[in-house]
């Protein structure tokens, strides 16, 4: 049987105390979603990064802020929501209607 986490999570999972300043990775590993989602929950304003940080740079978050999302049933509710919402619309993209006729007029 193959381990579902890696040690260093496994130890991050078990501090007493949490950082006060979370980095991306480990607010995703507090969260239970991808490094990658996190992305999607700023800009939903689910999430808000420490700072006023410049969109490339790396983001922070307060560690208080984020357990207290990962425990309450109702925000983790909508953090699930926000990123389905996100991956549907990146996978099934609505077409233009201005694409969509100018494709139907180039058919006949």
């Amino acid at each position: 049987m193959s381990n579902l986490i890696s040690n260093e999570i496994a130890q991050f999972l078990n501090l007493r105390r949490l950082p006060a300043r979370l980095t991306l990775a480990q607010t995703a590993v507090i969260l239970g979603i991808g490094e990658h989602d996190v992305t999607c929950l700023i800009k939903a304003k689910v999430l808000r990064p420490l700072g006023n940080p410049e969109s490339n740079a790396p983001k922070f978050f307060a560690g208080r802020h984020v357990e207290e999302l990962a425990h309450d049933c109702e925000k983790m509710d909508k953090v699930v929501k926000v990123i389905s919402k996100h991956w549907r619309e990146k996978n099934h993209p609505q077409t233009k209607p201005g694409l969509a006729s100018a494709l139907e007029k180039n058919d006949t």
